[in-house]
């Protein structure tokens, strides 16, 4: 499948993706003075019978100025798991690995 490879400062932070995925973002943001800046990753997936989606997030990872943040587009058999899922009706933080997040 492919997913979103986000690594800082060289190293590999996590991988974003869904084998059922609509679309993934990473988004990187800042203040004007770039004292709160952070990035952090976002993927839609089918949820229930109707054409609704849930979105499925990652961990915001706080950057400082000087870091190099590198995103790229990888074909794997499987992500990491997600920090949280929203269903629209509230997130739930996800404790466990489990094939269907």
């Amino acid at each position: 499948m492919l997913a979103l490879e986000v690594s800082v400062n060289g190293q590999r932070r996590y991988v974003a993706g869904h084998a059922d995925s609509q679309m993934l973002k990473v988004i990187i943001s800042g203040n004007r003075q770039f004292s709160s800046a952070g990035i952090g990753a976002f993927v839609a997936v089918p949820e229930g019978l109707k054409s609704d989606l849930a979105t499925l997030s990652y961990e915001d990872l706080r950057l400082a100025i000087g870091d190099e943040v590198v995103v790229r587009v990888v074909d794997v058999q499987a992500a990491d798991r997600p920090a949280k899922r929203n269903t629209g009706q509230g997130a739930v933080r996800i404790e466990a690995s489990s094939n269907g997040v």
